[in-house]
């Protein structure tokens, strides 16, 4: 099924008006530029993983992998779906995925998870980089890496 874009763009407004209404009602007369800085960035940092959210739901509504195995060539029978936390460059998300069995292979298949390149423990590519990069330096540095890498 292909992207609704006019549901997403619907979504996601109301996401982000709810938002920037609760934070406008918390603002106090005057603000300093840091307090300003503040609230910019914490809702930059909810759009963002309200943005994520609602298009990984999209995606994971429809996933048609081929009805054969890649490794084996044996009929894979769908199994329904599962929720898994992600962990990507915006934040956390939940996806509730569809997977398989192939049971010659005896092979539990994620396509979401394998067209998505996520690890074992649900990292996109970037958000394990970043992990890795966490147990290399002091956590400032991370955090400055990857507000260089645009997250």
């Amino acid at each position: 099924m292909p992207l609704n874009k006019a549901e997403v763009k619907t979504r996601l407004l109301k996401a982000y008006e709810a938002r920037l209404d609760k934070q406008l009602a918390d603002l106090k007369e005057e603000l300093s530029l840091a307090e300003i800085e503040e609230v910019a960035l914490a809702l930059r940092g909810q759009v963002s993983e309200d943005i994520t959210q609602v298009l990984v739901n999209q995606q994971s509504r429809h996933v048609s992998p081929d009805e054969y195995c890649p490794t084996c060539g044996s009929r894979m029978r769908n199994k329904g779906r599962k929720r898994r936390g992600v962990l990507t460059r915006s934040g956390e998300v939940e996806v509730e995925r569809p997977y398989y069995y192939v049971r010659p292979a005896r092979r539990v298949i994620f396509p979401l998870d394998e067209r998505w390149q996520l690890t074992q423990r649900g990292y996109s590519p970037l958000g394990r980089d970043l992990v890795w990069l966490s147990g290399l330096c002091p956590m400032s540095k991370p955090v400055r890496s990857a507000s260089a890498l645009g997250t």
